[in-house]
């Protein structure tokens, strides 16, 4: 029940280095207090110090073709420059079809190089010029070399190690030490360069010392009172599972005043929603009640306390902080309000008063979905949204359905699982409930047909392996006993990177990681994965042939088959309610 309770923290950010069409704006210098900027005349270049690291590297192209993708190294295209050791980027020089360019600007990337949009690239460079002296329209080196950008050094925590692992891999060469990429005027990749440190420099590895640490980037940017940067960096590590992290840049952030256009809720519901989703009832219970002193009139803040109370199963204080949100009498929002006090009157045994609730919840949902449906097709001026806002109650109802079995009202129950299953005819819940319907009326037969259609839409090819999408990669975030990920050795933490030598990263303009997983597993032939565990310098392949798994939620359901099998010619109506309560609790 408490999975069903807990909402995941889901933000979905995507980052392409060299070889899609896409990548992020970047922003010009000195609009933004996270870089810092400095000019370098090709003429008033400094003297290198005694600590330098200086690069060379050579242009790597990968290209999708008929849906595969191909790697090529051109050795006649290169780059060579050089960081000294106060962090500068000097003596940029890039060679691409017999034609040198440089750049006059540099803009130092002072974040965590493992930090939101910045965490590819530690340096970028901007106004390009010609340096051989060619006839060259300067209009056209401007458009071709736009911008520049430099990685971090490359370690196995940088966000696109395994991408260029995987390339060095296919290439037959060493993994890069940092990549040099060239964006074009429309912001594409056109140039990507591996780079290995000189054999002559100083420095026999590279370095990243001229990256702040975590808690230097906390201060600098609370220094600089930036809480979008600071919840934007909270966001970043709960999506990576480092909720240590998460919570730290989060308790930074509220102690500043809310940005334009943001509330007092929105500034408070990332830290609320993370110790909710981790179970921490107790955090969350007294961080919200301090808030609630402050703010009394709240209604989000007592909705998020009742939410608290009801995953701790206190289901008393549940109902009291939900029923006081409802005398905020908020706009919107109230069906979730209902809900919980519905769902702890259900824990409580008090049937009857719970489907009264939740009836109103299941009414109030369907009304604020069909207000939003109604703002946006006013918003974009077209004809109203074929969306169901059915769908918006069904939740609620399943709930209603449960409350009139534990009442034996059979009828009942069977009459409003019928009219879900017309708007939600595939949904393996329901098919569930209504196998508990005829079980309850003694109609042992089409109770198992029923619980054999619910078991239908519950079997799924699957690795059995649950799976978030990252940053860039899918990554695991738990592993089911005895299944084929864990026979595999997958764990928790780890990121898919390929599958079937497809590198994800670069099919995703196509279609999301998650979907083209889904498409190879519905196969049912197995496929070879890629995975990329946190810190590890090597990537590990391994061959998995997915199995028809059974969600976790079906057991009840397999028992209740069990018992139709054994009674005879009555069912126990004992074990059947103790079966009812399993599902409902699952």
């Amino acid at each position: 029940m408490k999975d069903k309770l807990i909402s995941h923290l889901t933000l979905f950010l995507v980052f392409s280095l060299a070889v899609l069409p896409v990548v992020f704006p970047l922003p010009l210098p000195g609009t933004t207090s996270s870089y810092r900027s400095y000019r370098l005349p090709a003429e008033e270049i400094s003297p290198l110090s005694q600590s330098v690291q200086r690069y060379r590297g050579f242009e790597i192209k990968t290209n999708l073709v008929n849906d595969e993708i191909q790697y090529q190294l051109e050795k006649n295209n290169s780059v060579e420059f050089t960081i000294n050791d106060k962090c500068e980027l000097q003596g940029i020089k890039i060679k691409v079809d017999d034609k040198e360019y440089g750049y006059n600007q540099v803009t130092r990337v002072i974040e965590d190089g493992r930090i939101e949009k910045n965490d590819l690239f530690a340096y970028i460079c901007y106004r390009p010029e010609l340096l051989n002296n060619q006839q060259v329209n300067p209009e056209e080196v401007e458009f071709k070399f736009y911008r520049s950008k430099v990685s971090p050094a490359i370690d196995p925590n940088y966000p696109l190690f395994p991408t260029l692992k995987l390339t060095a891999d296919k290439i037959g060469i060493k993994l890069p030490q940092r990549t040099f990429v060239v964006l074009n005027g429309l912001g594409s990749a056109s140039h990507e360069f591996f780079c290995y440190l000189d054999p002559t420099t100083s420095e026999t590895s590279p370095q990243n010392n001229c990256i702040l640490t975590f808690d230097e980037v906390l201060e600098m940017h609370f220094a600089n009172q930036n809480s979008v940067a600071l919840f934007d960096l909270g966001d970043r590590y709960a999506r990576k599972l480092d909720y240590e992290k998460a919570e730290k840049a989060y308790l930074k952030a509220i102690t500043l005043p809310p940005s334009e256009g943001e509330s007092n809720y929105d500034k408070y519901k990332p830290l609320a929603e993370l110790y909710l989703s981790t179970g921490q009832w107790e955090k969350a219970r007294k961080y919200l009640l301090n808030l609630i002193d402050r703010t009394p009139t709240n209604f989000d803040l007592y909705v998020l306390l009742a939410k608290s109370y009801l995953l701790a199963e206190d289901y008393q204080k549940a109902t009291e902080a939900a029923t006081n949100s409802l005398k905020i009498n908020a706009e919107k929002g109230q069906a979730e309000s209902y809900a919980i006090i519905g769902q702890a009157q259900l824990r409580r045994r008090n049937f009857p008063e719970a489907i009264k609730v939740l009836s109103r919840a299941a009414v109030l949902a369907e009304k604020d979905c069909q207000q939003d449906q109604n703002l946006l097709d006013q918003f974009l001026n077209k004809e109203k949204s074929p969306k169901d806002c059915r769908l918006s109650r069904v939740p609620y109802e399943r709930l209603i359905i449960y409350g009139l079995l534990s009442l034996g009202e059979y009828e009942q129950a069977e009459k409003g699982a019928d009219s879900l299953l017309k708007t939600v005819p595939d949904d393996a819940e329901i098919y569930g409930w209504m196998a508990f319907i005829k079980a309850g009326k003694g109609e042992l037969d089409s109770s198992k047909e029923m619980a054999d259609k619910c078991l239908a839409l519950f079997r799924k090819r699957s690795l059995g392996a649950s799976m978030t999408t990252a940053d860039i990669y899918p990554l695991i975030i738990s592993v089911r006993k005895d299944s084929p990920a864990d026979r595999a050795g997958l764990k928790r933490g780890d990121s898919i990177i390929a599958v079937n030598g497809k590198d994800l990263r670069l099919f995703r303009e196509q279609q999301p990681p998650d979907q083209m997983i889904a498409g190879y597993l519905k196969t049912g032939n197995p496929i070879e994965l890629i995975i990329h565990s946190a810190g590890s310098w090597e990537l590990k392949k391994v061959k998995i042939t997915p199995e028809e798994l059974l969600n976790e939620k079906a057991a009840p359901i397999v028992k209740l088959e069990e018992l139709i099998a054994s009674s005879k010619p009555k069912i126990d109506q004992t074990e059947l309610k103790k079966l009812q309560e399993e599902f409902y609790f699952q």
